[in-house]
């Protein structure tokens, strides 16, 4: 079983990757999203491992090439195979790591991803949806860091009232983790789906942020100038909201998705069913 690339053939085959990495390599034709390479799951069940170290040292070369860099930031992420399916959802559970540069960093990040699909709440979750598995599988997507000037997340209905003709965003400065970790209160806006008005927009204070470092992912306060403001612009609020219909439409159920600003370019980093909603 060999790397394979977001976007090319078997890229997006669920068996062999996972939801989340197929779904980002079927919607690299369409949409801008970090470039990236998969770790197959069987590469995490058999003796391969130890030969891939050195393919993934030459897929991490020509990443940082591609990228006009020597040795570029990149993200480890999981992709379970049976994470972000339409009826579960292992958000969470398995491990993410940030701004990591270099191939030492990178080989163990990757080690530590694909182990978290031996932990104990991975394990209860499974049992708890009756997952069956000889081996817990799991892939990992490796891709380019995006720096985010902000980050956020957007659902396609209503999450807390189901309504589905309301798109939901949540966003803040910096990088997403201090919205996952709670560390700060989101900006919150609503649009009507029916028509693209912006029904909603509640600013909140947001004293800190995450930002990306070259010793990785770390939180400061945010400029006084930028505590009370929005930080999407009505012009950015109807992007994403578009982007995140369109996605619903390619995707022909409801979706979340996890997005990024940077430099004014809208980035797509994940794209999954809403599997909460009965």
């Amino acid at each position: 079983m060999s790397i394979l690339w977001l976007g090319e053939p078997s890229s997006d085959n669920t068996l062999v990757v996972g939801a989340k990495a197929a779904n980002l390599s079927i919607l690299n034709k369409t949409h801008r999203i970090p470039p990236g390479f998969i770790i197959p799951a069987k590469c995490f069940s058999s003796d391969e491992f130890s030969f891939l170290k050195k393919v993934i040292s030459i897929e991490y070369k020509k990443l940082s090439s591609l990228c006009n860099s020597t040795s570029i930031q990149v993200a480890v992420r999981s992709s379970g195979l049976f994470e972000d399916s339409d009826s579960a959802s292992f958000a969470g559970q398995h491990k993410t790591y940030l701004c990591i540069q270099g191939e030492e960093q990178l080989l163990d990040a990757i080690m530590k991803c694909g182990q978290s699909a031996m932990n104990q709440a991975s394990d209860a979750y499974r049992e708890h949806m009756s997952i069956e598995l000889e081996e817990p599988a799991l892939s990992v997507i490796v891709q380019q860091m995006i720096p985010s000037d902000v980050s956020g997340v957007v659902f396609t209905v209503n999450p807390i009232s189901g309504n589905t003709d309301e798109i939901i965003l949540n966003t803040s400065w910096g990088l997403g983790e201090s919205i996952v970790n709670g560390s700060v209160t989101p900006d919150s806006y609503i649009v009507r789906k029916s028509n693209f008005d912006i029904i909603l927009s509640e600013i909140n204070e947001k004293n800190v942020m995450t930002v990306s470092t070259p010793n990785g992912p770390q939180e400061i306060d945010v400029p006084k100038s930028l505590q009370y403001l929005s930080s999407l612009t009505e012009n950015q609020i109807l992007q994403v909201a578009n982007l995140a219909n369109a996605l619903e439409t390619a995707m022909g159920m409801p979706i979340d998705a996890e997005y990024a600003y940077y430099h004014d370019d809208l980035f797509l980093l994940q794209c999954r069913p809403i599997s909460t909603l009965q």
